[in-house]
């Protein structure tokens, strides 16, 4: 019996160096039935260079010219290897993820024995991004539009959860069907909380698979463009509710926003003396009404800003 065709998708922006050691670990994945895309989005010429030069043959490498974040980046190579066919599953890669030789393995032989799991996800080696250095269930609050995640190793072999890390998001072929693609108003940051959302509404279940293990780095390419960070964690933190929650859970949400999150960022960004980010915070509420902001977040990339100490 043959296994199950696994298409991965791995984004770059401008970050050669990343993509090739995440490649490296895919080399040595002992699941049989695999191919790569790798969407380069909106990169340098030079780093667009760097990734023929060392993926010649071994990869497909898909090309567009402007940086359109994860959640468009990611919408855009699905749609492509939806037009190719003969996939059952969709591994969605952060590049600076390096997976396990079983991970893959270990992920698809939990969702073929589980028919209900639509969404499953590794345990996650964390570098920065957490106390214990592990990452493992996540859950939603639409009443406060946190997405906390579980820093202890599960106990159960494939544990249950209402959220997924979106560093490595492995997504069956009949959720795609049934749910759609990730919707790319986000940009990036909470997208996989709204796949999430959605999938479950429509039935499916999500479930972190202990066995699959992989190493995760965090916030590797965001930290490049520290200004927008801080403006899409507020904005689509805003979008996400209003969009997935009712009316009390957005005033929530909101009272949240501006009582907690507002000074507590304000204050982090006035110890760092980045005065100049301190505007973005209230373009960010006004934006999370409506999903809006797509010139101002084209803006934000744009180099040429002092990189913040804390990014």
């Amino acid at each position: 019996m043959s296994s199950p065709r696994v298409g991965i998708v791995i984004l770059s922006w401008n970050s050669p160096d990343q993509v090739h050691a995440c490649l490296k670990s895919l080399k040595k994945l002992i699941y049989p039935e695999f191919s790569v895309l790798v969407l380069d989005n909106g990169s340098s010429p030079e780093s667009r260079q760097r990734l023929k030069q060392d993926w010649p043959s071994e990869v497909e490498l898909l090309e567009i010219a402007e940086n359109l974040g994860f959640a468009g980046g990611v919408k855009h190579a699905l749609s492509h290897l939806l037009m190719q066919g003969g996939r059952d599953y969709y591994l969605l890669l952060n590049d600076d993820a390096e997976l396990s030789p079983e991970a893959l393995t270990e992920m698809v032989k939990a969702m073929e024995e589980n028919p209900k799991i639509g969404i499953a996800g590794p345990l996650i080696r964390a570098g920065s991004d957490s106390p214990t250095g592990f990452i493992a269930e996540g859950s939603v609050s639409l009443w406060t539009g946190g997405t906390p995640f579980s820093y202890v190793e599960p106990t159960a072999e494939v544990a249950r959860c209402r959220m997924i890390h979106g560093c490595c998001f492995l997504i069956k072929h009949q959720v795609v069907d049934r749910v759609g693609l990730l919707d790319d108003s986000y940009f990036a940051y909470y997208e996989e909380s709204d796949y999430c959302v959605r999938a479950a509404r429509a039935g499916f279940e999500l479930a972190v698979v202990k066995k699959a293990r992989i190493f995760h780095e965090g916030g590797a390419t965001m930290k490049k463009v520290s200004r927008l960070k801080e403006y899409l964690m507020l904005r689509n933190r805003l979008w996400f509710v209003r969009k997935n929650g009712n009316v009390f859970q957005f005033l929530s949400t909101l009272g949240f926003v501006v009582a907690v999150q507002i000074p507590r960022r304000a204050l982090r960004l006035a110890l760092s003396r980045r005065w100049d980010l301190l505007p973005i915070l209230l373009l960010a509420i006004r934006d999370g009404l409506s999903a809006g902001g797509v010139e101002l977040i084209r803006e934000l990339q744009k180099p040429g800003i002092r990189k913040s100490p804390a990014a």
